[in-house]
């Protein structure tokens, strides 16, 4: 989803929600608007694939436009060996396509690729991760009847993953911004 709001400022702003202009980034055509700024929270990591969701926002930027997201960025020390099992685990679990899952420099690089500059990480870390865990243990009983059983098991298992991946440091839950 895309949203222009460079025609008011959020900060003092009362203008009315008319005035935002929200597009669904679903569809393989760019569109024929641009815009200033794309936000993308907590997704980009299940989009098939990153990489080609960059090259795509990019094209749909004026010059000088920005794109923020919350992602997903696994540690170079988790990168290789064994751990490979564990992102494909963690794939296969929480429908992230595996070549997402990627250190920081490899992020940065498919920021770049795509015609990205002035590229920031911040670690957010840790209290997401382990809070999405918290979260999913302390709600389980209320969310239990509501969601169909089978997915209900495997966002536990996703949540459960999660905070242990967030407390062996193995990934870190990033704020990213690029111009």
């Amino acid at each position: 989803m895309c949203c222009d709001v460079s025609h008011f400022d959020f900060h003092f702003s009362t203008a009315p929600a008319e005035q935002l202009s929200l597009h669904m980034f679903t569809t393989p055509h760019i569109p024929s608007h641009r815009f200033t700024k794309i936000v993308c929270v907590d997704c980009a990591y299940h989009f098939d694939t990153r990489h080609h969701f960059f090259q795509r926002a990019f094209e749909c930027l004026e010059e000088n436009g920005v794109i923020s997201l919350t992602d997903l960025c696994v540690k170079e020390s988790a990168n290789g060996g064994m751990w490979r099992v564990v992102w494909w685990c963690v794939g296969r679990l929480t429908g992230i396509p595996p070549v997402n899952l990627m250190t920081e420099s490899n992020y940065r690089r498919d920021l770049h690729a795509a015609g990205f500059t002035n590229v920031t990480v911040k670690s957010l870390d840790p209290h997401v991760l382990s809070g999405f865990a918290t979260f999913i243990q302390r709600h389980g009983k209320m969310w239990e009847n509501v969601i169909q059983q089978q997915l209900w098991i495997r966002f536990r298992l996703a949540g459960a993953m999660m905070g242990w991946l967030g407390r062996s440091q193995a990934i870190s839950y990033v704020l990213v911004t690029a111009q």
